[in-house]
């Protein structure tokens, strides 16, 4: 998928970063391209619906649980949404 398609599929605002934003957290270039050049979802309805909600960077924060360290970028009603620094996964 492309930038265009996934901002086409939610069809929201999304938060944007900048790399300077970014750099203190280390994520990978790849990571990095997705949250400057498209962003996070912001008040998408489905996600309002559903408890989620992203954050800004200035409420980032890394999380080391078990060994991992992880990025905060958001909550869910059950839990956090975390960016996995070694694997990049969410």
């Amino acid at each position: 998928m492309t930038m265009t398609t996934l901002k086409e599929l939610w069809d929201c605002e999304f938060i944007k970063f900048t790399q300077e934003e970014l750099d203190e957290f280390n994520v990978s270039h790849d990571t990095g391209a997705l949250l400057v050049n498209l962003g996070l979802p912001k008040e998408h309805y489905t996600f309002e619906y559903s408890g989620v909600r992203f954050y800004n960077s200035c409420d980032f924060r890394k999380l080391t649980f078990n060994g991992s360290v992880y990025i905060v970028i958001g909550e869910i009603s059950y839990g956090r949404i975390a960016i996995d620094l070694n694997t990049q996964e969410v």
